[in-house]
């Protein structure tokens, strides 16, 4: 604030019951080669949410987490990342290309048995499919990082 004039302003969010406070994070969503959703009424489009650490929002990401950038969240799986980290928009642009180069099968209905909890309260809050994209960017996430994935079986396509 200077002289009653707001030059940023942003919100916070509480996770796990409030042991852990973080800035609001920006939404993107990318529609990669192949549709690996079954039933998706957003055309295939997968929705993430991520932080961007050259942008504010990043900045305080980092500072809120006290530079561990340690953001998981006890009651989801620890290799589901709920949040997506890119240092600047270069990285985070290379990995929408980078799920736009593949050709991906994916085990819907394995996913929707170990996640089954997850699914059913999403779907309590109107958003069945916000978990599936939540789980189908965090498996192309580790992919993109040069880890194995668990749901997604990769065919890359030469270009």
């Amino acid at each position: 604030m200077y002289y009653n004039t707001s030059i940023y302003e942003t919100g916070i969010m509480a996770c796990d019951g409030g042991r852990l406070y973080l800035p609001y994070s920006k939404s993107k969503s990318v529609v990669p080669r192949s549709i690996v959703k079954q039933n998706d009424s957003e055309n295939g489009q997968i929705w993430y949410d991520y932080f961007n650490l050259s942008e504010v929002e990043g900045k305080l990401f980092r500072l809120m987490t006290e530079g561990r950038m340690e953001y998981f969240s006890r009651g989801y799986q620890p290799d589901v990342h709920l949040y997506l980290i890119f240092e600047n928009d270069v990285e985070h642009e290379g990995f929408q290309k980078f799920i736009c180069s593949y050709d991906v099968e994916m085990d819907i209905e394995k996913v929707e048995r170990d996640f089954r909890s997850y699914i059913n309260q999403d779907i309590e809050r109107a958003n069945p499919n916000r978990i599936l994209d939540l789980i189908i960017a965090s498996e192309y996430y580790k992919l993109w990082q040069g880890h194995s994935t668990y749901y997604l079986n990769p065919v890359p396509i030469k270009c």
